[in-house]
């Protein structure tokens, strides 16, 4: 296909995706056409439709902008018109399940475009028939799925739910066989237990197979699956399409070259994936999973066994005592109660600490491989009836164990590997009480993962958020991701359609004591409190940065207060929000005290916030292992940790919680910023120039002081 063709074929389906736009002016109710939007439109077209030397797009949609229909509109027909499969990823299940409720069918119903779209979650996130079967009958409850006279094993790991948890596990059974359940952990009225979910969720190892299975057509797990193969639009997480990306792709979701990616919330990916490549464990557990591969041998059929793996055993014992010795010997330091932490400088361990570590590593890897391959033979599940009954005892426990394992050794390579200088560090750090030792280590970025194993590799991509950016610069973003400014990555930045000046304002009152003064500040906001709720009326959002100080000033209220005061940590989120926005609608003044996950992703549109109070700048605790090392690793390299990290992740954070209070054209309000150093600070006109325009209104001076209230004062 010539130049000229293909000019030809991505006009014809932009013309498809403007007609699709305008039937959603015509026929959406409530629906208003956005500039922004629209541009945002053109330009994820032309990139997925392959009119741009780079498939992939970042854009900055502020809030206003319309982003959820101004990705899904033009991505959906260019998958399909190039074949390939498109997820949209979110950083949440929440957001999956609000765009399959709401977003999805509004726009199949007034777009005219035909599509498919499913929920993809992790498979732990499904009831497995099976093992719900299984559990009944181990607790005493009645069991008939699979037939009066089936041979359960106990695929529960022990666990024997009581009279209680019988009659819930029985309700779900019946809600699954007549389709009132889908199976899905997360569309469950009230929360479940977490010990009884895990022995009725799904595992692969507990998995009989298509042919096995009695309920199979019953299974949410392979019914999500198969629907997923035949989808036009697959909605994950990040954290889903993480795991599968860093398994080398197309394990649990479509092959990422043959698949165009929406990231919303994109700006948590970077951090989503530096979770992915860290490990964690402690020397009790992995002495345990050593032991518990020893105590699963004699259970095992005869031709599967392998005892000779014994001596390797007591060699790992001998050599996880070595890494307890050198770690014994490191400078740990008192972090609060019985409790003591040690980081490595610059990420770099010991020579004991690396060569123990080596040696337990080399061991593990063995144990690992024979608990991995004994895990695969007891999955085939072929022979006599007695075989498949100890291979469906046997299999969960084994693969479970497996898993368990390879955690250990991934944790261990992270501590052998000596990174070149030139490299970026790995953070690792140990902290023990009076009983455990637990080991930790993180890669202080994943950006070359990302480049690696996503964005080389993938048919497309769009990354958009409200809040991309970082002091009005793209660089932060880029250099968290594993992207850049010369690799043909397009960057757009739209800004939200609203009259924040005329809307919005912004007040920084006169204080004392700045957010950098932990006592004083904290003091100084408990007597200020009760005023500035006073004013209140209506909905309130107040944004701590510690647990800290969210108690200590709401245990300092008035009772008449307190009343009206909704803690997060007390309450589930959804719950606590729900709650909130009765009490508004009802006339009542309500106030939400919360922390950092208050300030994204929740929605108080109208009068449920018309005042969001913060606390303090959001800056990350400087005692954070990763967060340290990468500071150092910036100083290593001459740049100020300060500027180049802190200020524009506290710029990014601070936008998001001020993006609590605009969510619609209709919204109007007051931000209190309860931090003066956004106006004493010399980093401070930074921040305040890269919020929105609110009207601003900043004590620069004290309260004026009268002549009779100075004659007081000195009496």
């Amino acid at each position: 296909m010539d130049d000229q063709t293909d000019n030809e074929s991505i006009d014809t389906r932009l013309a498809e995706i403007h007609d699709a736009h305008a039937q959603v002016v015509r026929s959406m109710p409530g629906f208003r056409e956005r500039e922004g939007q629209c541009q945002m439109i053109d330009e994820i077209a032309y990139t997925l439709l392959g009119g741009t030397a780079s498939p992939l797009i970042a854009i900055e949609g502020q809030t206003g902008t319309g982003k959820t229909l101004g990705y899904l509109l033009p991505a959906i027909p260019a998958a399909q018109a190039r074949e390939k499969s498109l997820i949209v990823s979110t950083a949440t299940t929440s957001l999956q399940s609000q765009l399959m409720r709401n977003e999805l069918p509004a726009l199949a119903k007034h777009s005219g475009l035909q599509f498919t779209a499913v929920l993809a979650k992790g498979r732990s996130r499904y009831a497995c028939p099976f093992r719900l079967e299984t559990a009944l009958a181990q607790g005493g409850g009645h069991a008939d799925m699979f037939g009066p006279d089936a041979d359960l094993p106990d695929t529960t790991g022990g666990f024997s739910p009581d009279e209680k948890q019988i009659a819930l596990l029985a309700d779900l059974q019946l809600q699954l066989t007549t389709g009132e359940w889908s199976g899905c952990k997360d569309e469950l009225e009230d929360e479940i237990e977490s010990r009884l979910w895990g022995a009725i969720s799904s595992t692969p190892h507990s998995c009989t197979g298509p042919n096995q299975c009695a309920p199979m057509g019953l299974c949410p797990f392979h019914r999500s699956r198969a629907a997923m193969r035949d989808a036009d639009v697959i909605v994950a997480n990040h954290d889903l399409v993480l795991s599968d990306v860093f398994l080398g792709g197309g394990v649990v979701l479509p092959d990422p070259k043959d698949t165009f990616y929406i990231f919303d919330e994109g700006h948590h990916l970077p951090e989503k994936a530096v979770e992915h490549g860290s490990a964690r464990s402690s020397i009790g557990a992995m002495r345990e999973h050593m032991r518990s591969l020893q105590r699963l041998l004699p259970k095992l059929p005869a031709h599967i066994a392998r005892p000779d793996i014994r001596e390797s055993a007591k060699d790992a014992e001998s050599a996880l005592k070595a890494l307890t010795d050198a770690y014994g010997e490191l400078p740990f330091t008192q972090d609060r109660d019985e409790l003591f932490r040690y980081r490595a400088p610059h990420g770099k361990l010991s020579a004991p600490v690396r060569e123990a570590a080596s040696a337990l590593h080399g061991e593990m890897a063995v144990l690992w491989e024979v608990a991995h391959d004994m895990a695969d033979e007891l999955d085939d599940k072929e022979g006599s009836a007695g075989a498949q009954h100890i291979a469906r005892l046997l299999a969960p426990e084994m693969g479970k164990l497996a898993g368990l394992l390879e955690n250990d050794l991934r944790l261990l390579r992270l501590l052998k590997i000596e990174q070149p200088d030139d490299a970026p560090p790995i953070a690792r750090w140990a902290e023990r009480d009076v009983n455990e030792l637990w080991l930790e280590a993180a890669p202080v970025t994943a950006a070359p993962m990302l480049r690696m194993m996503l964005w080389d590799k993938c048919a497309g991509a769009v990354i958009t958020s409200a809040t991309l950016t970082s002091l009005n610069r793209w660089s932060r973003f880029r250099a968290k991701a594993g992207l850049s400014g010369s690799d043909g990555t397009r960057y757009l930045r739209l800004l939200s359609p609203f009259d924040y000046p005329r809307i919005a304002e912004l007040r920084v009152p006169w204080m004392k004591h700045d957010g950098g003064q932990a006592t004083g500040h904290t003091e100084e906001i408990k007597s200020m409190m009760p005023s500035l709720l006073a004013h209140c009326s209506t909905g309130t959002l107040v944004l701590f940065a510690s647990w800290y100080q969210l108690n200590a000033v709401y245990k300092s209220l008035p009772a008449s207060e307190k009343k009206r005061v909704l803690c997060q940590g007390k309450l589930s989120r959804d719950t606590l929000v729900t709650r909130h926005r009765r009490a508004v609608a009802a006339g009542k003044a309500s106030v939400i005290f919360g922390l950092a996950s208050m300030a994204e992703g929740v929605d108080l549109s109208g009068s449920a916030c018309e005042h969001v109070i913060i606390a303090k700048l959001p800056f990350a605790p400087p005692t954070s292992p990763i967060e340290a090392t990468r500071a150092e690793w910036l100083e290593k390299h001459g740049k100020n940790p300060f500027m180049t990290m802190a200020v524009p992740d506290a710029s990014l954070k601070l936008i998001q919680a001020c993006g609590r209070l605009i969510r619609c054209e209709t919204d109007q309000g007051r931000i209190t910023l309860l931090d003066r150093r956004i106006v004493t600070k010399r980093y401070g006109k930074q921040l305040l120039d890269s919020l929105p325009p609110f009207h601003q209104s900043i004590d620069r001076k004290p309260p004026h002081v009268t002549h009779n209230t100075r004659q007081a004062a000195l009496a």
